[in-house]
């Protein structure tokens, strides 16, 4: 039988972070496909894996304090195989494979949380103590290759993926009357572009539904559609059921985004059939190779609500996704990983 650790020692923000939604989603697959598996974490992982709680949030010394008890930890339980996202990579001595996760290198860019310089060089030591790298796109494949000087063969693209509710959940037909013209799912963040996009729109008479936690840029979001009259709608912590409910009730999902390891939205909304206008970064294009969608540079403002009045008046629009998503299922995403 293998022996798997998921070594995930942040709380995430809570229950709606991507990074520990993947975590809880492949320890629930791995524990299904009857593999032995532990996760130590802060948070508590899906019913029936073996938990031992510990968290690398807090003071650089209750970290690296922490850290060294996880790694003893470790060496007593003998696994084959250790996933973590620790900053700093366990370090085995041989005697099991580390997989170190990143899942995106936002800490080399402007958008940097404040430690960024410390992350790095952490950073630089745990993939080359790493047996291999997992991220979750090429383009952060390229990023990390390219920022912290290792073969980009080391690194292996696991994408995100869905659980099969937004797979198998019947999508209600395209002639369906949809209350939101526009969603928007991503979190408050100066980098998401929820204003830009406020400012596009502010001369059209189109309703619209953001969904995401504050990260500062909330309340400037509110007040200026307060300000410009806009037809906006608020939602956060949202049930996945609910979610899928205001993808279902929107006509056209718009990823402004200047930043994204992945954009598990643009996959959430090509799986309920939407068509989805995204900015031209590096993932979103690699996303639209896989599973369609339209690509534009947000700074162009005529082109942009060109293609949004586009899509919008386009009564044909077919909802239904181009290919399978066979490629972002939780089964698939496992089965790959372990193949390595």
């Amino acid at each position: 039988m293998k022996n798997i650790v998921f070594v995930s020692p942040y709380g995430h923000l809570g229950a709606h972070s991507g990074a520990r939604r993947r975590a809880e989603a492949l320890i629930h697959t791995m524990h299904q496909d009857k593999l032995l598996v532990t996760c130590i974490s802060p948070w508590l992982p899906p019913n029936g894996t073996n938990h031992i709680f510990s968290t690398l949030d807090g003071s650089l010394y209750s970290r690296l304090k922490n850290l060294f008890k996880i790694m003893s930890v470790l060496h007593k339980i003998k696994p084959d195989l250790v996933i973590s996202e620790s900053p700093l990579c366990p370090f085995s001595f041989g005697r099991f494979k580390v997989f170190h996760v990143i899942h995106d290198t936002k800490f080399f860019s402007a958008y940097a949380r404040h430690g960024a310089s410390l992350v790095k060089i952490f950073q630089w030591l745990s993939v080359r103590i790493a047996d291999k790298v997992i991220t979750v796109s090429n383009a952060e494949r390229l990023r990390i290759s390219k920022h912290l000087g290792i073969p980009d063969t080391k690194v292996l693209v696991s994408y995100n993926g869905i659980s099969e509710e937004w797979i198998k959940r019947p999508r209600p037909p395209t002639s369906k009357s949809r209350k939101f013209d526009i969603l928007y799912v991503s979190n408050f963040a100066i980098h998401k572009g929820h204003l830009r996009l406020l400012e596009l729109i502010k001369d059209k008479n189109y309703s619209l539904a953001f969904v995401g936690s504050d990260f500062g840029e909330l309340s400037a979001c509110k007040q200026y559609a307060d300000r410009q009259r806009l037809n906006v709608t608020f939602f956060s912590n949202l049930s996945e059921s609910d979610l899928i409910s205001i993808y279902d009730d929107s006509r056209l999902f718009v990823f402004p985004s200047e930043f994204e390891g992945f954009g598990m939205p643009f996959i959430e909304a090509r799986a309920r059939g939407l068509p989805v206008l995204a900015n031209c970064i590096l993932v979103f294009g690699e996303l639209q190779s896989l599973i369609g969608g339209h690509i534009v540079d947000f700074n162009d403002n005529e082109k942009v609500v060109s293609l949004l009045s586009t899509i919008l008046s386009d009564q044909t629009q077919n909802y239904a996704p181009p290919v399978t998503l066979h490629d972002f299922r939780w089964k698939s995403i496992s089965a790959k990983i372990l193949s390595v």
